[in-house]
């Protein structure tokens, strides 16, 4: 028994002449990107612009390989169209394809009547037209006449909005091409972008990306960035200390420290000496506190203390007391500053003698022991005598 192969044409595809199988998508996406779509059946197809080709229109037509396009010296393609030039010393003709020398005949009284506008080009730079007699100026696709009528310049079409880019426009001589995002693909008008579908791979999930500290993961890649105090090295993945005198996201932020700079800027104020604070170390510690950013609580007896250090919490005590803390009154017979001045010998016979504290005693003076009438008191305070207008035989208890 004979076989034989049957061809069945698939669903949204036709069949090619002379050609087995589905060779040919009848209009995928129902799109006709430079044309119109039309109803053939039950198949969809598109009839393309002229200038276009391809099952969708989205090829141009390169006019050009066909018999250099009807140029007689130099044709140049363009999306959709094409023009033709000529060499040095050739001028193009008004049918657009014809170069013509740019030698002028010699005019002779039969000439004259049937001279050319546009010989010689007549300063006209790309194509001149005789229009009764008078010459008019036209230029190329992609080109506009300049103010001077005569010459062309290139119309940029991505400056002035004229270029149908959905992404990016890119200016050419007199014309342009479109450009898309990363991630993206240029389809088949040379104008609209699609979004490649692949795979999503986290570019953050190997070795972090390579990143020193944080990885962000983009659809054109991976970011890389840093903690406070730090910024990306020139690799844009290794992450340094910032300098000094800077610090904060990406080192961005300058010191205005007085004192002294910061370390590698990973704090987000100034390290101030002790007795000092604020952020930019303008301001001295509040009373009772010392130490850097007065942190430290001082320990002395207030009520027996002058002043307290700021910056290492050491105390000044009042005239006549003295320790570590302020907290001890002087010794008999000592007085003054941190106790250090002694008391000298009593006049006429006095004496200095211990006594427990009496009322009397505190309340800082009393008289000295005497036999006979002395002027004086002595203030066990401020050591000082004072005059006074009796005596007693005794101290006073």
């Amino acid at each position: 028994m004979e076989q034989q192969t049957i061809y069945r044409r698939c669903p949204g595809w036709s069949w090619r002449d002379s050609e087995p199988g589905c060779l040919r998508s009848v209009s995928a996406m129902g799109t006709c990107f430079n044309g119109r779509r039309y109803s053939e059946g039950e198949a969809q197809r598109c009839q393309c612009s002229k200038g276009f080709q391809g099952p969708r229109c989205q090829y141009d037509v390169n006019e050009c390989a066909v018999v250099n396009g009807g140029c007689q010296q130099r044709c140049i393609n363009t999306l959709g169209t094409f023009h033709c030039e000529c060499d040095t010393g050739y001028r193009l003709h008004a049918d657009g394809r014809t170069c013509i020398s740019n030698e002028l005949p010699t005019i002779t009284a039969e000439l004259l009547s049937e001279v050319d506008p546009c010989t010689g080009r007549n300063g006209y730079a790309h194509i001149c037209q005789s229009e009764n007699g008078l010459a008019r100026c036209a230029c190329h696709p992609g080109y506009q006449l300049s103010e001077d009528k005569k010459a062309c310049a290139a119309i940029n079409k991505c400056a002035e909005g004229l270029a149908p880019c959905s992404h990016r426009c890119v200016n050419t001589v007199g014309s342009f091409m479109c450009a898309c995002h990363p991630g993206f693909e240029l389809g088949a008008d040379g104008k609209q972008c699609y979004r490649i579908e692949l795979e999503v791979v986290n570019s953050c999930e190997k070795n972090n990306g390579g990143c020193s500290h944080h990885c962000e993961h983009t659809v054109g890649g991976h970011r890389c960035s840093c903690n406070h105090g730090h910024r990306l090295d020139s690799d844009e993945k290794t992450c340094i200390g910032c300098p000094k005198g800077c610090f904060g996201s990406n080192c961005k932020r300058k010191c205005n420290c007085p004192q002294r700079p910061l370390p590698q800027g990973v704090w987000r104020a100034c390290m101030c000496e002790p007795g000092c604070c604020g952020r930019f170390c303008h301001l001295s510690c509040p009373n009772g506190a010392y130490g850097a950013g007065h942190s430290s609580e001082c320990q002395c007896v207030e009520e027996n203390t002058l002043e307290s250090s700021a910056k290492n919490g050491s105390c000044t005590c009042k005239s006549g007391y003295q320790g570590n803390r302020c907290q001890k009154a002087c010794p008999d017979g000592l007085w003054g500053p941190g106790c250090q001045f002694s008391c000298g010998p009593c006049e006429n016979g006095g004496q200095r003698k211990k006594k427990k504290k009496t009322k009397l005693e505190t309340a800082t003076i009393f008289p000295i022991t005497q036999e006979k009438p002395v002027p004086y008191w002595w203030d066990r305070v401020t050591r000082k005598l004072e005059e006074s207008s009796g005596w007693m035989d005794t101290v006073l208890e």
